[in-house]
């Protein structure tokens, strides 16, 4: 046989925690169905930025974006990859309405 297959059993703590944690998961998903929903509504065709409105990525497609932000204390995730620099800004569903709006007023002003 050339190849190794093994597998470690789940955790029961963390079974546990997804049983216990059902409702709060849920919540956190709807809050950020909510976020990319809200976010992606106004973004203006001229955003330079690339998306599915169902997943929490978002993609820039200028190379100044990260810079933009970075002057406007925007973090996003941005390293030197082979090919270019890749950068991401990730949604999540503890973004206020207000970090979104000012991100959306950086991304707009392309």
């Amino acid at each position: 046989m050339d190849s190794f297959i093994g597998a470690a059993g789940i955790s029961p703590a963390f079974v546990q925690t997804l049983a216990d944690g059902g409702d709060i998961i849920m919540a956190q998903q709807r809050k950020l169905a909510d976020n990319l929903h809200y976010l992606f509504a106004l973004l203006e065709p001229q955003a330079p930025v690339y998306f599915d409105a169902a997943y929490p990525l978002v993609y820039p497609t200028h190379d100044k974006v990260f810079q933009a932000l970075y002057d406007q204390q925007i973090l996003i995730t941005h390293f030197a990859y082979a090919g270019g620099a890749l950068s991401r800004m990730v949604v999540a569903a503890h973004h206020t309405r207000e970090d979104l709006e000012r991100l959306a007023w950086v991304l707009n002003g392309f």
